[in-house]
């Protein structure tokens, strides 16, 4: 740009349109750097229309309750009770076709219906308004079919949701960095991880009616919870510690469980390659909710532990998993 023979006022007017022609070709970039990276998060996602899972279609299809009672419990600080194990876990004792809860948070309801994992249950909850994944709610379902499975009641609470609460949902397939839970070193499992021997005699029942206040207070040989078919959690040897177990429970289900129970801040996928039932038992240091361990502490972290008290260990990738989205939430009519 040329200055010379220009007064004061034209040299200024050159610099300012020079300075107004950068600006504009800086925010131009920057718009397009917008759109492509807001494209690149959308090709990362992938909305699945009519998405069915196999253990809706195992279990029936769509069912409902034949009467329903649904009142918000205010009390939040007061006794909480479920009369299932809302985990994906099988652990199930019959009901009688009676679904009946206290005081129980509305997000883990919607865990149950929709046998949601650990790192799917984190992106439905983030989904949910406000109120929503604050309120806790006393219901009493019956069903005449007093033999229902575990899965049969995930289809009626669906159903219960959909009819009273106004609930839409739809799945979803993202791209999200994972932690693969793979075999160490091949043939080498630690005393943690055992095939569940054949022909165990092995009930959910076990152990129920003789509990502290840790689920898996009673123990088999090796370690492992009484209890079979779900996590259970056991009594630490420290209060800073945390140990978990099951019995008789494929590695898939075991290995969903350690996003949350270790604090990883990702999901976690089973690339074990090991093929039938397991039982598991852990102990490791205590994260969640941001604790941490005492400077003297005696034991390990999870990755640690998971290394040498089983055999396994984490090893970080990316992976296509599918979540469920909430679209759509109303509160319900009391009656």
């Amino acid at each position: 740009m040329r200055f010379r023979g220009g007064t004061a006022t034209d040299i200024m007017a050159c610099i300012m349109a020079a300075v107004f022609h950068r600006r504009k070709s800086l925010l131009i970039a920057l718009a397009l750097l917008i759109v492509s990276l807001h494209a690149v998060a959308q090709s990362s996602v992938t909305p699945v229309a009519n998405y069915v899972p196999e253990w809706q279609t195992a279990a029936g299809g769509h069912q409902e309750f034949d009467v329903a009672s649904i009142h918000e419990n205010k009390n939040q600080d007061g006794p909480s009770s479920i009369n299932v194990p809302y985990g994906p876990d099988p652990a199930f004792i019959p009901t009688g076709g009676v679904f009946r809860t206290q005081n129980w948070p509305l997000w883990q309801l919607i865990v149950f219906g929709f046998k949601l994992t650990t790192a799917q249950r984190e992106q439905m909850i983030a989904s949910l308004p406000d109120w929503a994944k604050n309120a806790t709610y006393d219901i009493d379902a019956r069903s005449e079919n007093v033999d229902l499975t575990k899965d049969q009641l995930r289809l009626m609470v669906q159903s219960l949701f959909a009819q009273r609460f106004q609930l839409k949902v739809h799945s979803e397939v993202r791209e999200v960095p994972v932690y693969d839970v793979v075999v160490a070193k091949a043939g080498a499992l630690g005393p943690g991880l055992r095939p569940h021997p054949a022909g165990d005699a092995c009930s959910p029942v076990a152990a129920r009616n003789e509990q502290s206040n840790y689920n898996g207070a009673l123990t088999i040989e090796g370690g492992f919870p009484v209890r079979c078919g779900s996590l259970v959690r056991m009594q630490p040897s420290q209060p800073y510690l945390r140990k978990e177990g099951c019995r008789n429970l494929p590695m898939e289900q075991i290995v969903g469980t350690f996003t949350g129970m270790a604090n990883l801040g990702r999901p976690t996928v089973d690339k074990t390659g090991l093929t039938g039932t397991y039982d598991w038992v852990m102990e490791f240091f205590d994260e969640s909710f941001g604790r941490r361990p005492p400077a003297d502490a005696e034991g390990m972290p999870f990755d640690e532990a998971l290394r040498k008290e089983t055999g396994l260990k984490l090893v970080g990738s990316k992976a296509a998993l599918r979540f469920l989205v909430t679209d759509h939430i109303e509160r319900p009519s009391e009656n």
